[in-house]
């Protein structure tokens, strides 16, 4: 049995970028949808408060596939307050033995990508297709790479950050404004005007009490929500969701139990069983017709087969740069 490959953080930066990873998470996606993947998600909360850290672990497995993937997902707020990275590991079994094949330190860089990537797939198939101003609510790593994919996949003009420390939207404002060729990044303070005004508003929070109010929407945008990952957080207030002309999540069963779907439900504002739609099922559509006067609502809370793909690019690039080269 041969060792497991171990694959620390600068590695994983260097094999894997978004664009990497788009195909083969859209793929996950609609395999999860046709039924084709175990998923499971397991949360703790070791800090003295629920506020001061999470640990997610989340597992898939392709039944027939070759590999499966346990990943741990930390976020603590000690390591937000101070920019510190956070902790993390994906780890690869063999499918067949069980065994372990790699083991991969991404400090949440490969979360955050994957997640990334799926958003990049909802703007791709769902945003309006001239979008040019976009919203941004959260000034956190996630924040940073969200913009990234929303630009990736639209002509975005007008990039506008919300945070509640004027700091960091200072901070992430200037990262952005390196880091972008085209879009004018700015700060707003006003939430509901940054809301109001965008055709494409991505909340990326760890908010429990929601901060987007339905009455700030308007029709012909798309509202993505990717922070309200457990039962405990909801960025949008349940109106958003029942007002909604199409409500797109990654799974229906995980939606109803964590997240904004779940507390809508809780509240009575949603049936038990409401009408979502996968994210799986418009890939396997390629594309709906968005009707300019729709408002489409996007929340999506993670699951594993995301991240047995994601693992899957590192594992499989890793191996091609470390073949041994031809004998001389």
């Amino acid at each position: 049995m041969s060792r497991p490959v171990i694959i620390g953080p600068d590695e994983v930066r260097q094999l894997v970028r978004l664009d990497d990873l788009i195909d083969p998470v859209a793929e996950a996606f609609r395999a999860a949808s046709r039924g084709w993947t175990q998923d499971e998600i397991v949360t703790m909360y070791p800090a003295p408060t629920m506020e001061e850290g999470d640990v997610f672990v989340k597992t898939s497995c392709r039944p027939g596939g070759d590999r499966l993937v346990v990943k741990v997902s930390p976020w603590f707020a000690a390591n937000a307050d101070t920019g510190a990275p956070q902790g993390g590991f994906s780890v690869l079994l063999d499918a067949t033995t069980g065994h372990t094949v790699a083991l991969i330190e991404d400090q949440h860089h490969l979360s955050d990508l994957r997640t990334a990537a799926a958003t990049s797939l909802i703007v791709r198939l769902l945003a309006p297709g001239r979008a040019g101003k976009l919203a941004i609510v959260g000034t956190g790593a996630q924040a940073y790479w969200q913009t990234i994919a929303a630009v990736r996949e639209r002509p975005i003009a007008t990039a506008s950050v919300w945070g509640r420390s004027p700091q960091r939207a200072d901070a992430l404002r200037a990262r952005l404004r390196q880091d972008l060729v085209g879009p004018a990044v700015t700060v707003d303070d006003d939430l509901a005007r940054t809301v109001h005004d965008a055709d494409v508003v991505i909340t990326a929070t760890s908010a429990r009490t929601p901060i987007i109010d339905a009455s700030w929407l308007r029709v012909g945008q798309l509202v993505i929500s990717i922070g309200s990952d457990d039962s405990t957080k909801a960025e949008l207030h349940p109106e958003c969701l029942a007002t909604a002309d199409l409500v797109v999540v990654d799974r229906r069963d995980t939606a109803r139990r964590l997240g904004n779907v779940h507390r809508a439900i809780s509240e009575g504002v949603l049936d038990p069983d409401p009408p979502l739609v996968e994210l799986g099922e418009l890939l396997d559509q390629h594309r709906l017709p968005r009707p300019a006067e729709a408002l489409t609502v996007a929340t999506l809370v993670g699951i594993g087969a995301q991240d047995l793909a994601a693992a899957g690019v590192v594992a499989d690039r890793w191996n091609a740069a470390h073949q041994p080269g031809p004998a001389q």
